[in-house]
């Protein structure tokens, strides 16, 4: 229901300017962003365990790195301009895989079940918020002053 959603909004707005100022459509990107996060969040800590599917923790380990350097590949590939729209979103892809490979690391686990990791990990998720919202920042406002 929440993909079909989201696939009626893309289809209703996707030749549409919805909003003129940039700055505003890219918090209102970030806020739903943070929103499909955190319903994330509630439905892992709400579900019941018998729904995990087990997946080997070296088969993840591998995706993750695989899709890093798929990411990279494609991220250089692009033309420098736009390039840079895809910079906002870089610090979270980068604390998302660095976290899924922590956790699943043998001489981590440990720790990646205790309290002080939970910290640490939404420590490094609110900087990714900050680093979002600073460079879609001045992203924008290299742009203005461009034009």
């Amino acid at each position: 229901m929440l993909v079909n959603a989201g696939f009626f909004i893309i289809h209703k707005g996707i030749y549409k300017k919805l909003f003129q100022n940039k700055f505003i459509a890219y918090e209102i990107t970030f806020l739903t962003f943070i929103v499909i996060i955190g319903l994330y969040v509630v439905v892992l800590f709400v579900s019941p365990k018998s729904f995990d599917v087990p997946i080997l923790d070296i088969v993840v380990i591998v995706a993750v790195l695989l899709s890093f350097v798929v990411a990279w590949l494609l991220l250089f590939n692009e033309e420098r301009q736009k390039r840079r729209y895809w910079y906002s979103l870089f610090a979270f892809y980068v604390v998302e895989g660095v976290t899924g490979i922590v956790i699943r690391l043998p001489f981590a686990r440990e720790w990646a079940e205790s309290e002080t990791s939970v910290l640490f990990i939404s420590s490094f998720f609110t900087i990714a918020c900050l680093a979002f919202v600073i460079v879609s920042h001045l992203s924008l406002k290299n742009e203005k002053l461009k034009k």
